[in-house]
């Protein structure tokens, strides 16, 4: 089995604003954050005995935001430059602290119960802390995708407040490994 890495898998991160947003009919005129998609570009997944043993390393430093998300789609200019480079130094900074904690390290495996779905379950070190994490796997034709979501509280992560909790974020992200068909053997 081939390491799987950025050359032919894909991470993301999701997390979800928490905030007011205020609405006419179907418009929103204002919102003071939203839903984003995080791209996690640097990570190592080994995959052994059909996926029944599952190690992954991932980089916390490498997390960047790549957009918005509004009504389940990519909004791509919403985030200047500026902006985006805001929210990866937080993230970095303060919510993954990953000057300290600079890997996230999975140990787990893979049960697929037919060949189209399954679920992955296992041990999530993140900023020094370990939890248990559970997610489904679905196959799209020629992709796995492995969806975990999990509570940031479980590390000891604060989820992310300023201006008075105007912007927050839910506690809740949602993970989205991207894999090739073949990759649990």
């Amino acid at each position: 089995m081939p390491k799987l890495n950025n050359e032919n898998s894909k991470c993301h991160v999701f997390t979800f604003y928490d905030g007011p947003i205020f609405v006419a009919g179907s418009k929103t005129l204002f919102t003071m954050g939203y839903d984003l998609k995080f791209v996690l570009p640097h990570f190592e997944i080994l995959s052994q005995h059909k996926g029944r043993s599952i190690k992954a390393q991932f980089d916390a430093s490498s997390l960047k935001v790549f957009c918005a998300i509004a009504d389940h789609k990519e909004v791509l200019d919403v985030l200047p430059k500026e902006k985006k480079k805001k929210i990866n130094d937080i993230v970095a900074g303060e919510i993954l602290q990953s000057f300290r904690f600079r890997r996230i390290y999975f140990e787990g495996k893979a049960t697929m119960a037919s060949s189209t779905q399954g679920t992955i379950e296992g041990e999530l070190s993140l900023r020094g802390t370990s939890a248990k994490v559970k997610g489904q796997i679905v196959a799209e034709g020629e992709v796995l995708k492995a969806v975990v979501s999990m509570d940031q509280r479980h590390f000891n992560i604060k989820p992310y407040s300023a201006f008075l909790g105007l912007l927050k974020i839910k506690p809740i992200i949602k993970v989205v490994l991207e894999l090739p068909a073949n990759a649990l053997g």
